[in-house]
């Protein structure tokens, strides 16, 4: 209070040097934490910019993979629907072969039976049947040559005495015919 104006005048200078110089720390403080803060900002910034291209370029393959996943998941559906339609095929094809076998072990059975009767049967016939079948199969052959020579001998006779052959064929065998019943 008691000080001269000129020191006070100094004082006022001095503290409003004070005050500048404090002023411009404080000033050069804040522009050094906003270059720091741009900085950052400008850092972060291009961070963004990295993960938002990074965003986008997953997004675009989720959307892909999605796409795939559905294609894979309609495969899927479809081959399912061929492996039933496969499975309903193959259990058919199974039941028909069943019975297929079913049907040809009957048969093979029957034929067992079959054979085994003809085997039992065929135990009475020994080698002399097939001779004695030659045999009358050959005095057959010869009987019915024997019959064309006594039919043609028989046609002579008619045309000789000039008889109707058929005309008297057709009596014998009437009278037969009456014999019998």
């Amino acid at each position: 209070k008691y000080l001269s104006k000129k020191y006070q005048s100094s004082g006022i200078n001095a503290e409003y040097g004070e005050r500048r110089v404090e002023e411009e720390k404080h000033t050069t403080k804040l522009l050094q934490t906003y270059a720091a803060l741009v900085r950052k900002y400008e850092k972060e910034l291009a961070a963004n910019t990295t993960h938002s291209e990074t965003i986008s370029n997953l997004t675009i393959t989720n959307s892909k993979l999605d796409t795939q996943l559905g294609m894979s998941r309609e495969k899927e559906h479809k081959f399912n629907i061929a492996l039933q339609k496969l499975r309903e095929q193959s259990e058919r094809k199974t039941l028909e072969s069943k019975e297929e076998i079913f049907r040809l072990t009957a048969e093979r059975d029957s034929l067992k039976y079959e054979l085994k009767k003809l085997t039992s049967e065929m135990r009475g016939i020994d080698k002399n049947f097939f001779d004695e079948v030659e045999d009358l199969k050959f005095t057959l052959q010869e009987s019915a040559k024997l019959n064309r020579v006594y039919e043609k001998t028989l046609q002579n006779v008619c045309r000789k005495h000039k008889l109707n052959y058929h005309e008297l064929m057709v009596g014998v065998i009437n009278r037969r015919k009456r014999k019998c019943t």
